[in-house]
C-alpha cells in the first residue's frame, strides 16, 4: 500500500490494470494473426521531463496504441502493457506501464543483458515505405537499454549503431528481483531524438501525415515469462524480427487537447455544483438542483451509449416457460421473453422460493441477478456454473426472494449481432434488455413490484448500474467487482470498454481518453440517489483499481446527505481478488433486505 500512494501519486491515471473482457486461446490467436494495428502519435504540447512519472498533462491525455497481443501465450498471467506515444520537432517520447507481478531487472548499462530482464522494445522503420530497414531499442526499468539497427531486414542481420541521447527512466510499484511478494506495474519513460534516424527518415522532421512501420514487444523475466506485441506475429514460435508485420505509426501536427465540451466538469470528482445553461457555476443546495445536474448526467451517458429506447408501446413479453425443475427449497423455471424484436427471445433463469409463508408467496420481494463475462451466462448466478462464491440468485433465491438471471447479449444462449443491430451500443441493448426483465418480475403474481433490486458482478455489476440510471424501479444496486473511475481503468486507456459488446464510441468519438469522456462512475453511482446502492471492491480486483471506487464513493457521499439517503449509500473492501466473497455478499443481502427485503414496511 506504501508504494501504491506513492506512485498513484506520481503516475496518475497511468496505473493499469487488466482487461475485463476476456476470450478464449484459439478465439485471442485468431484476431491477433489478423489486420496490422495503427495509431496516431500527437505532438506534445509542452516540454517532456523524463523522469519516469509520466505526469505531464500530455501524457494523462494521450491515448494507447492498443492492447497488447499474447501470440504464444502457454501459461501463467497475461500481464498486459500499455504504451502511449508523442512527438515534437527534435524527440519522440514513450511512455509504458506493465503490469508484473514480480519485477526482474538487472542491467542498468548501454548495451547489457537487458533481454534477460523484464524489458520493453521497439522496433521501427522511419521510412513506410522500406519497412525492413528498421531500428530497435530495448529497456528495462533500470534505465539499462541496448540498441540495434538491420539495415537490410532480419535476414540481413544486425550492425553496430549507438543511438545518441537515449534516455529511460523508471518507476516500479513492488520489490525488484524479489519473487517472495507481488508486485503491480513498472513504468519507464523514454526519449530517443529524431536526429537518431534523419538520414533514413522519409520527412525530417515528420509532417502531419508522416507514417512510419513499428512494432513493439515485451519479454524476458525470471518469473511467469512471455511474449507479448502490440502486432502479433504469424509465427507458430516467439518472433520479433518480423517487419512485414510492423504496424502503422501516423504522425500528427495536433496536440491531443482535452475537448472541454466533453469535460466541463473537470475530473468529475466534485459533484456539489452544476454549469448551467449559461456556463455559469451553481451550488447544488437542494434535490431540486442536483436534479439539473441529473439529467445533464444522463444527456452525457447517452452520447456515448445512445439513447435509451422509449417506444410508445413496448413490444409483448410473450414470456414462455421452457423447462421447469423443482428442488427442496425452490422452483427453477428456464423461460424465454421477447424485449424489443418479435423474432428474437431472451433466456433467462426464474427462481422461486418455497420456504416462505403461502401468506408471503403474492407480495415478494424480486432481485435481478446479473452474471460477469462467461460463456454459461445466466447459469452462473443461479448455481449451474462456475464458483459458488457467483451463485448469488440461488442465495438469494433461498432467502426469500424471486430472482430472475438472463443472459447478456452474446452470451449463454443469447446468441447476438452487435454489428447488425439499431443500438449504438452494446451496454444500451443490455439495458434496454434488463428494463424488459423488470417488467417480467412485475408482471409474475409472486412479486410485489414495488420492491424490486438487482445484483451482479464485474460485467454484471457494472451493468446493473447503467440499468438503475434509466430505469427507478429499481430500488436498490449491488455491484461486486463492478467499476473504478476511468482515469484509474487499464492506465487510462479504455480500450476494453470500447468494444461492440460495451461503448464502441468510446474508441471513435472518445479517442479511448478518460478526460475526454463526457462521464465518469461518480456521476453514474451518484445519480442513482436516493434508491439504495452497494459496492463491493476487493483490495486486489486485477480488473478495477479500488482506489478509483474510494474515490467514487467519497464524490458521491454529499449528494447522498443532501436527499437524506445517507445510509443507502455503503461499501466493503475485502482482502480478496476479483471475486465475491461469502462476507461480502453476506453484507449485501443485508443491504438489500434493509432496502426492499421482508423486514422493510416502506416501498
Amino acid at each position: 500500500m506504501r508504494l501504491r500512494t506513492i506512485l498513484a501519486m506520481r503516475i496518475g491515471t497511468l496505473l493499469r490494470v487488466l482487461c475485463i473482457i476476456c476470450s478464449s486461446q484459439a478465439a485471442s490467436i485468431a484476431a491477433e494473426r489478423g489486420a496490422l494495428p495503427s495509431s496516431v502519435i500527437y505532438r506534445a504540447s509542452q516540454p517532456i521531463v523524463i523522469d519516469g512519472r509520466l505526469d505531464e498533462a500530455d501524457w494523462r491525455n494521450a491515448t494507447s496504441i492498443g492492447e497488447f497481443q499474447f501470440p504464444w501465450f502457454k501459461e501463467g498471467a497475461r500481464e498486459n502493457s500499455v504504451v502511449k506515444l508523442l512527438w515534437d520537432a527534435e524527440n519522440l517520447y514513450i511512455g509504458c506501464v506493465c503490469d508484473d507481478r514480480h519485477i526482474a531487472a538487472r542491467a542498468a548499462e548501454h548495451d547489457g543483458a537487458v533481454a534477460q530482464d523484464d524489458c520493453i522494445e521497439i522496433m521501427v522503420s522511419p521510412d513506410a515505405s522500406l519497412p525492413k530497414r528498421y531500428f530497435n531499442v530495448e529497456w528495462n526499468v533500470l534505465g539499462g537499454y541496448v540498441d540495434g539497427h538491420r539495415p537490410n531486414g532480419a535476414e540481413g542481420g544486425r550492425v553496430e549503431w549507438n543511438a545518441d541521447g537515449v534516455q529511460v527512466k523508471g518507476q516500479t510499484e513492488g520489490t525488484v528481483n524479489d519473487d517472495s511478494d507481488e508486485d503491480r506495474c513498472w513504468v519507464t519513460e523514454t526519449v530517443i531524438p529524431l536526429a537518431n534516424f534523419r538520414e533514413f527518415m522519409a520527412e525530417y522532421p515528420p509532417e502531419e501525415g508522416t507514417e512510419w512501420r513499428a512494432n513493439f514487444n515485451r519479454h524476458g523475466g525470471e518469473v511467469n515469462q512471455q511474449y507479448s506485441q502490440w502486432s502479433a506475429v504469424d509465427s507458430p514460435t516467439p518472433a520479433f524480427h518480423a517487419p512485414h508485420r510492423f504496424g502503422t505509426l501516423t504522425f500528427s501536427e495536433e496536440t491531443n487537447a482535452i475537448d472541454r465540451s466533453n469535460s466541463r466538469y473537470g475530473d468529475r470528482l466534485d459533484l456539489t455544483y452544476l454549469i448551467d445553461d449559461a456556463g455559469q457555476r451553481v451550488a447544488i443546495k437542494a434535490p431540486a438542483d442536483w436534479d439539473q445536474r441529473r439529467k445533464q448526467i444522463v444527456a452525457a451517458v447517452e452520447e456515448v451509449m445512445g439513447t435509451f429506447p422509449r417506444p410508445a408501446i413496448a413490444q409483448p413479453l410473450d414470456v414462455e416457460v421452457l423447462e421447469e425443475i423443482v428442488e427442496d427449497d425452490y422452483i427453477r423455471r428456464k423461460i424465454a421473453y421477447h424485449t424489443d424484436r418479435s423474432d428474437q427471445r431472451v433466456t433467462a433463469w426464474l427462481l422461486l422460493p418455497k420456504t416462505v409463508a403461502p401468506a408471503e408467496r403474492h407480495s415478494l420481494p424480486a432481485v435481478l441477478c446479473l452474471h460477469q463475462t462467461t460463456t454459461p451466462g445466466k447459469d452462473q448466478p443461479v448455481g449451474l456454473a462456475d464458483r459458488p462464491s457467483l451463485h448469488y440468485a440461488l442465495e438469494l433465491t433461498r432467502r426469500g426472494y424471486v430472482t430472475l438471471a438472463p443472459d447478456y447479449p452474446s452470451l449463454g444462449e443469447y446468441g447476438y449481432d452487435f454489428e447488425a443491430d439499431e443500438y449504438v451500443s452494446g451496454s444500451m441493448k443490455a439495458i434496454y434488455d434488463n428494463t424488459r426483465a423488470i417488467d417480467v418480475l412485475q408482471s409474475l403474481p409472486e412479486v410485489d413490484p414495488e420492491r424490486i433490486g438487482c445484483i451482479g458482478h464485474s460485467l454484471g455489476g457494472h451493468n446493473g448500474l447503467f440499468t438503475a440510471l434509466f430505469d427507478d424501479r429499481l430500488k436498490a444496486v449491488v455491484t461486486c467487482c463492478g467499476f473504478t473511475r476511468f482515469a484509474r481503468y487499464m492506465g487510462g486507456d479504455l480500450t476494453g470498454w470500447s468494444g461492440p459488446r460495451y461503448m464502441p464510441r468510446i474508441a471513435s468519438e472518445y479517442g479511448l481518453c478518460p478526460q475526454k469522456m463526457p462521464f465518469d462512475f461518480p456521476e453514474i453511482i451518484t445519480a442513482i440517489a436516493p434508491r439504495g446502492v452497494f459496492v463491493v471492491a476487493p483490495l486486489r480486483d486485477s480488473n478495477f483499481d479500488v482506489v478509483g471506487v474510494r474515490e467514487t464513493m467519497a464524490a458521491a457521499a454529499p449528494i447522498y446527505a443532501l436527499l437524506g439517503a445517507q445510509d443507502r449509500l455503503a461499501a466493503v473492501y475485502p482482502d480478496a481478488e476479483h471475486d465475491f466473497p461469502s462476507e461480502s455478499r453476506e453484507a449485501a443481502y443485508e443491504f438489500i433486505d434493509a432496502v426492499i427485503g421482508k423486514r422493510n414496511t416502506e416501498p
